[in-house]
Order: structure tokens, then sequence, then C-alpha cells
């Protein structure tokens, strides 16, 4: 029973596991949904940085607009002080300002409607101390008409110089107006007491309650902040919205590719049109399936002609002894053993010229650069090749060549080309050689039958044999030009086939080299027959 309880709870916990494995891998695997979180969270930090600049900007703007009516309202009251009509109760808009007009010792000697009867603000030594200040923030005021019991508020202290009593000109609107609610009972025309007939130092002390600037900013806050989530949430569904219909065409290239495999290499991804993105991305992943089907054929083909090159010289050496067997006696066995030597030698060499081609598209044919006399490679083989034919070899055109790599690779190109010449020539091969500024060029040319202009490509394929050198009696196996190339590139050469422009027919085969030396100029060699 505990064993069937441990059971059931392991298997509870697994695929608990696996439900938080499956979660983390839709939520931190897919781009779909990363890019939502990341333009979701873009946003977000935008709102809150607006919002905030946006709070400050017009906290401060709020605040401004309040302390000038302050100030406004102080100046005004002084004003009134110094022309003699001082007004009890000061006619201030009540709300977020409050006024009192204190004496030396603090006694109020006139306030606004909206703090009438209450005592002064602030003691007379704390606005004395606080002359120098324009504004003064004042924590926790209370200003009981406007209810303002949560916020703070600003003091601005003016002080009236005392003097001999002199009218000034101030705004007649203003004097109307206390003129008017004076006679009206409304307020009265307070005197100013005189000290020896001057009229002492009075305070004018104006209190601006904040509560005009919090409040909005109270009812905007929330407004920002349930603006802003709204908005994030429509932001985070429209882009996954749109990513997932942007990325609707990857899903059909992965369900595409899933079903590619290495024998349906000739299928295709879906390319969805346009030119965005993706679009080229489909059209690069086709093309890539090109050259992956091109590189598999060409593999398969590889793999089957050197098979069957192969089984050739096998079959040959197994029905020679096969045969002689059969006839112990009668069978010449010194011609069959040389007859085996030359098979095996021939595979010998097939399997080498392979190896190679392998090392080349693996990218390991590794070679020695070192100065290399190619000019003598080229008199070596010549003289070689004339000892083994009776076609005619020029050298009239060969001068000094120096260039960078491997000696017997080199004399590998050198002999391919000069024996591939011999074996389609009618009577004449002629052999260039000659340095053009940081180039040495090697030419063989031949006055055969040529290439066709359409094959001059195809021949540097391996066992690509033309109609007239199919036959493998010569011992060629179609891997020679393959070979060549290989090594010609490898010492960052080209090579190439054209016709052979001196006769009119036949091949012209043209190696170009770097050279070792750029600096060095060419001379027509003196070369003995």
């Amino acid at each position: 029973m505990e064993l069937e309880t441990l059971a059931r709870f392991s298997k509870g916990s697994s695929s608990k596991s696996g439900f938080v494995s499956k979660l983390k891998r839709i939520f931190l695997g897919s781009v779909r949904v990363r890019t939502s979180v990341a333009a979701t969270a873009v946003v977000g930090v935008a709102l809150a940085v607006s919002s905030m600049v946006l709070i400050g900007v017009l906290s401060d703007q709020l605040k401004a607009n309040l302390i000038a009516n302050a100030k406004n309202e102080a100046t005004s009251t002084a004003d009134l002080i110094r022309s003699g009509e001082l007004a009890n109760p000061i006619p201030l808009p009540s709300g977020d300002l409050a006024a009192q007009v204190l004496d030396g010792s603090g006694r109020v000697l006139a306030s606004t409607s909206n703090v009438t009867g209450k005592g002064p603000f602030v003691g007379i030594s704390f606005i004395k101390s606080k002359l120098t200040q324009e504004i003064v923030s004042i924590s926790n005021w209370t200003i009981q008409p406007a209810g303002d019991t949560d916020n703070g508020a600003l003091l601005i202290i003016h002080k009236v110089q005392g003097g001999s009593k002199a009218n000034i000109n101030i705004d007649s609107t203003y004097t109307s107006l206390v003129n008017a609610q004076s006679s009206a009972g409304l307020s009265k025309v307070t005197p100013v007491p005189l000290e020896n007939g001057h009229t002492p130092n009075l305070y004018v002390a104006v209190i601006a309650s904040l509560a005009s600037v919090d409040q909005p900013i109270k009812f905007l806050i929330p407004a920002l902040t349930i603006g802003g989530l709204m908005l994030l949430v429509i932001v985070g569904f429209a882009t996954f919205y749109l990513t997932g219909r942007a990325f609707r065409p990857v899903d059909q290239m992965i369900s595409d590719a899933k079903d590619i495999t290495g024998t349906s290499l000739h299928r295709r991804v879906f390319e969805p049109e346009g030119d965005d993105e993706i679009s080229r991305l489909a059209l690069t992943m086709n093309r890539m399936l090109e050259r992956l089907e091109e590189s598999a054929e060409s593999s398969r083909r590889f793999v089957a002609d050197a098979s069957h090159e192969l089984k050739s010289p096998i079959s040959a050496l197994q029905t020679s002894l096969e045969v002689s067997l059969l006839r112990p006696k009668e069978a010449d066995w010194p011609k069959v053993a040389l007859d085996g030597l030359t098979e095996a030698h021939r595979m010998q060499t097939l399997v080498e010229d392979l190896l190679i081609l392998a090392k080349a598209d693996a990218g390991r044919l590794k070679l020695k650069f070192e100065p290399v006399d190619l000019d003598e490679l080229v008199i070596e083989e010549a003289r070689r090749a004339r000892s083994r034919t009776e076609s005619k070899i020029r050298l009239s055109s060969v001068s000094g060549g120096r260039v960078l790599g491997e000696s017997e690779k080199l004399r590998s190109v050198v002999r391919n080309l000069m024996e591939n010449a011999i074996r389609h020539c009618e009577s004449t091969v002629s052999v260039a050689l000659k340095q053009e500024g940081s180039s040495v060029v090697f030419e063989v040319l031949d006055d055969g039958p040529g290439v066709p202009e359409a094959d001059r490509e195809t021949i540097f394929r391996r066992f690509v044999r033309l109609d007239e050198s199919r036959s493998r009696g010569d011992g060629g196996s179609g891997l020679g030009l393959a070979i060549t190339k290989s090594i010609v590139e490898a010492h960052l050469g080209r090579i190439w086939v054209e016709g052979n422009n001196q006769t009119g027919r036949g091949a012209r085969f043209v190696v170009v080299l770097p050279a070792a030396d750029p600096s060095f100029t060419s001379q027509p060699l003196e070369i003995t027959p």
C-alpha cells in the first residue's frame, strides 16, 4: 500500500514537473512570447518615464501658478496698506489662499474671511526669521474652509516698511472693490495705526494651500496607471497576434524542413511572397537544399564511379588468377604475376587519387609552400614524356617562372596536363610558361579535336570522360583533371580550357599561379632537346 501511494505521488510529481517544463518551454522558448513580453516591457518603461515626466511638469506648473497668485495677492494687500485702505476682511479669493496682516508684535490687524477669528498663521519671530526667503514651505497647515487637512502649504511673506503716510497709485478696480464691499457692510476699511505720526512696519502673510496642486496629481496618477495598464494589455496582445501572423510562414517552413531527409533532398520549404527577412530566409534555405542535393548526388555518383573503377582491375586480376589456376601447368606464371602487378598498380594509383580528392573536399589538402622553379618541372616532365610517345613536344615558349608551393603536387599538375594533351593530340603538343606581373602562366596546347565549349566546365569533374576518350585501355580513370584542378586551387591558382588559337583546332589548358617574386622578369630559356 505504501509503495502504491509512493508511486502515485511520484507520478503526480513527475506530471506536475512535466507541466511546469512545458510552460517554461512555451513562455521561455517561444520567440513570439519573448517578443511580446519585450515589446510590452519597453512600452511599459516608456509609459512610466513619460508619466513621471508629465506629473513632474504638471506639478511644477501648478505650483508656479499658485505661487504667482499668492505673490500678486500679497503685493495687492501691501499696496492697500500703503494707501491707507486696508480692508478687513481682506478681499482675497477664498479657497487655496488665505492672508493675514500682522504688526510688529504679532497681532492680527486684518485677515481674509476664511481665517477670520484665527490666530496668526505663524509666530512673528518665525516671520521675521524668514524674511530673507521668498517662499517658505509649511507642512500639515489647515485651511478650514478649503478642507485642506492633508496637504502642505506655502507661506509668502511681504514686509511693508513703515514711514510717513503717503497715497500711492494702486489698481483702481481693486480699490473700487474694497470701497464697494465696505459700503455694503461686507468689509470695512481699517485705518492703519500710527506711531508718532508714522505707520509702523507691518507684515503680510499669504498662505497658499497645495491642495490645488496635489488633488489633480492624485486623480492623474490612477488615471495614468489604469490607462497605462490597458495600453500595455493592448500592446501585449497586439504584438502576440501580429508576431504570430508574421511567424506563420516560419511554422510552415519548420514543418516542411522536418519532412526533408537524406532521401528527399529534392523537396523545398515554403517560400512566402515578398522581400522581407523571412522570405529571404526561405530562399536561402532552398538554395542550401539545392547545394546539399547536388553534393549528395555528387557523393553518390562519386561512390558509384569509384566502385566501378575499382571493380575493373579487381575483376581483371580475379579472372586472370582463376583462369591460371584452372590450368596451372599451362599458365605463364611470370606473365600472370606481371599482369597482376599492373592491375595492383592501377588500383593503387586510383586509391591515391581518390584520397587526394577526399582530402581536398575536407579542406585537408595541406601543402608546404616553398619556392619552386616551375620551368624545371616542365622541362623534366617534357623529357620524360618524349621518351614514351612519338608525338612532338615543343618547349620553345618556356621561360623562367618561380612559384610558391609543393614541388611534387605541382609536378602532378604538369604531368597530368601533358599526358592529357598527348592522349588527345594528332602529332604535336606545345608547352608555354612565362611570368606576367605577379602571376606565372603555364599553358599546354594540342592539335587534337579540342573540347566542345559546352563541356569545358564538365571535364574538370570526377570520372568524366568525353566520347573520344571513354576507353579505359589507356589507363585513364577520369580523375586526372579533377585532381589537377584541386591542386591548382589549393595553390591559390586558377585553371581553365579554351580553344587552341594557334592552330585553329585542339585544346589549350591554362594554369595561372601566384608568382614567388612579382619583380622577376621572364627570359626565354635555352632548352636542350
